[in-house]
């Protein structure tokens, strides 16, 4: 019925340590992007925070 499948491999043995070690720096370099990225937020948003203060401190001195 069905085809025969070809060029089909077996799969690689995998060390779980390796796997482990591999798995654990993807997610230290995302957790450090994110970190990143919400510090990057924090410093837009207190600027922008500042801003609109100084602009109100500005205004209420009309």
């Amino acid at each position: 019925m069905f085809p025969k499948l070809q060029n089909i491999k077996e799969p690689e043995q995998v060390n779980p340590e390796d796997f482990i070690e591999n798995f654990c720096s993807a997610v230290k370099e995302k957790l450090v992007e994110k970190v990143e990225l919400e510090r990057l937020i924090e410093d837009e948003v207190d600027s922008k925070g500042n801003t609109y203060m100084i602009f109100l401190t500005i205004y209420n001195m009309w």
